[in-house]
């Protein structure tokens, strides 16, 4: 009775947990996910200790999510429900492979810079036709058109919780067993994801959802035309790709900041990796409670500026405790600005838009992160970072300035709530 009670009420709070082929799907997403923060974390863990360069982590990680920006919104249009199982099944099969051929190389001594690179730029060209097929999987195998948003927030639990154990799990394990464990769990992870994936069945077109035979599938062409017509759209798309540049790209200077600042990078890349994840996971359980509206109305509009604060307390501080404090601040902003945003863009938008929308919302806020990455990388090789810190503080100040003030001109107050911004 007990844990009857427990269930519905975990089903009250999160609608999209009452589909059977959504509780399957999440079980696989969060293994998944799981392997490709351990993988990321060893592989950034490596390369610094191999170089101790900022800018090659940059490079690193522009690789394993640069190539999103062009292959995502391509491949998106193109997602479609009949064929999202296959294609998620060879993408993750796919990154099995690459991660037992980190292991291989590694185990052997073979696992050059040069080949380390190139296996994370494969990596990042699976990831980015993964991307719009798992949305699309995810989205479809909904019976209940109401719980699309709730679904589409839910991934981003998922995605932060793994976010928050996998780089505490990975920094633990590469200082007393090395590399090649790493890279081994991370394939086993997602080998649990390529299962279940090939256990559901093929997912079809909901009635009334479908595309009339013949009839052209939707581009980004139309996905713009959309974001250009809806308010909320129209700010917040800009708002995360700003936030994707000058703040995601923090992930780059986790083992910089770890090292030069806080005196060691196997013991505070993990816990400044665990505290962001923390933050998100608090912030992507709001997004996918059935407080969702009622919550981000104001908390969407402030917390774009937490992360200019966040980013200024890392560059100005050397305190541990201030750190974590900081990194949780971003991790909380990051995903209700950017998940948060591509939750009530699901929500609202026309179904045939959802895959063009997928493949534009990973240009403007997913796909930008690498980018901003890169820029990360190359500016510390340059400045300190913290100082390098607080150059992307004072650079975000001035983007959401730009976005946020007009609005506010026209409304001739400083207007908080995001539903009349």
């Amino acid at each position: 009775m007990a844990s009857r009670f427990g269930t519905q009420s975990l089903i009250t709070l999160f609608p999209a947990l009452a589909e059977p082929l959504v509780r399957r799907y999440f079980l696989g997403q969060a293994s998944s996910l799981l392997g490709i923060w351990v993988q990321n974390i060893t592989l950034n863990l490596l390369a610094w200790t191999l170089t101790e360069s900022p800018a090659l982590l940059g490079v690193l990680n522009f690789l394993l999510w640069g190539p999103a920006v062009v292959i995502t919104p391509l491949v998106g249009p193109y997602a479609h429900p009949e064929g999202s199982r296959r294609q998620v099944s060879w993408t993750v099969g796919g990154s099995m492979a690459v991660s037992l051929a980190l292991m291989m190389f590694h185990a052997v001594d073979l696992l050059t810079i040069p080949l380390l690179l190139g296996l994370a730029t494969l990596r990042g060209i699976l990831s980015g036709i993964e991307v719009p097929g798992r949305q699309v999987l995810l989205t479809s195998s909904i019976r209940d058109r109401s719980r699309i948003g709730n679904a589409v927030a839910m991934n981003a639990i998922a995605y932060n919780g793994a976010r928050m154990i996998g780089p505490a799990f990975a920094a633990a394990i590469y200082p007393t067993l090395g590399a090649t464990v790493g890279f081994a769990l991370s394939a086993v992870s997602m080998g649990v994801m390529f299962v279940i994936v090939r256990s559901m069945p093929t997912p079809v077109a909901i009635p009334g959802e479908s595309r009339v035979s013949g009839e052209p599938r939707p581009g980004l062409r139309a996905a713009f035309d959309y974001v250009r017509r809806d308010r909320l759209a129209s700010l917040f798309l800009p708002v995360a790709g700003c936030l994707a540049i000058l703040g995601s790209s923090y992930q780059t200077l986790v083992p910089v900041l770890a090292d030069r600042v806080h005196g060691s990078a196997s013991v505070w890349t993990g816990i400044f990796f665990a505290s962001a994840g923390a933050g998100s996971t608090v912030s992507a359980l709001l997004l996918s409670s059935k407080y969702l509206y009622a919550a981000s109305r104001r908390l969407q509009v402030i917390a774009p500026w937490t992360v200019v604060l966040a980013l200024a307390g890392l560059g100005l501080s050397e305190s541990g405790l201030m750190a974590i404090g900081c990194f949780a601040m971003l991790g909380f902003s990051l995903t209700f600005t950017g998940p948060g945003t591509n939750a009530k863009l699901h929500q609202n938008a026309p179904a045939q838009l959802r895959g063009a929308l997928v493949g534009l919302y990973a240009l403007s806020f997913t796909g930008m992160i690498p980018v901003g990455n890169l820029l990360a990388g190359m500016l510390a090789q340059w400045l300190p970072v913290q100082a390098t810190l607080l150059a992307m503080s004072a650079t975000l100040a001035v983007c959401l300035s730009l976005l946020f003030v007009p609005r506010w001109i026209r409304h001739r107050r400083i207007v908080l709530d995001g539903d009349k911004i």
